[in-house]
């Protein structure tokens, strides 16, 4: 019977650094254990790279200039004193300058920018990790329900009179909709 270690680590700026290397080539020179780490510091993205030794080679685990990090000034607003957090009373504070319109600027540009093509369910994954966040924090949120209805948008043809009797699919559309859909689901309306 064999037993595999996994190496299961958390990268962050103080991972040690067992090896340092100036080219990504150097790498295959290296005679390392599973588990260390190498610094390569003229990598191909124009910064240093840190790779971790694994049983089939090397895996990328840090890149300078590779990552953001938003600032909590963002969502947090006790830190600067503005909008409307805890105990504040309308005329207690700045004029109400709670960022709505920049996070969403923010958030579009991760949907529409960053998270697509193989990065597109991460959005997903990010969109639904704020909403169990806020849920954390929050007990009534009267925004977020969950519900069983869904939209359909009709593009086959315009619902205009004809001139002759015709068969439309208006009626092939709601009948599909209504075979593939989860039983408990309602169709709310069709367009």
């Amino acid at each position: 019977m064999a037993l595999i270690l996994m190496f299961m680590m958390i990268h962050n700026e103080n991972t040690p650094i067992d090896k340092q290397v100036t080219f990504e080539y150097e790498l295959d020179t290296l005679d390392l254990a599973i588990g260390k780490h190498v610094k390569v510091t003229s990598a191909d993205t124009g910064g240093w790279k840190l790779f971790m030794k694994t049983a089939s080679g090397y895996t990328n685990v840090g890149t300078e200039n590779g990552t953001i990090r938003l600032s909590t000034k963002l969502y947090d607003y006790t830190q600067d004193a503005t909008g409307y957090a805890g105990d504040d009373n309308f005329d207690d504070n700045f004029f109400d300058q709670e960022p709505s319109q920049e996070s969403r600027s923010i958030l579009t540009a991760l949907r529409d920018d960053l998270f697509i093509n193989d990065l597109a369910g991460e959005y997903n994954t990010l969109f639904f990790t704020g909403l169990r966040k806020v849920l954390s924090e929050q007990t009534y949120v009267d925004w977020m329900f969950k519900t069983s209805f869904i939209n359909a948008k009709n593009s086959v043809r315009q619902l205009d009179q004809r001139e002759t009797y015709t068969t439309g699919t208006d009626n092939w559309i709601e009948s599909y909709i209504n075979e593939v859909k989860p039983f408990h689901t309602k169709l709310r309306n069709t367009n």
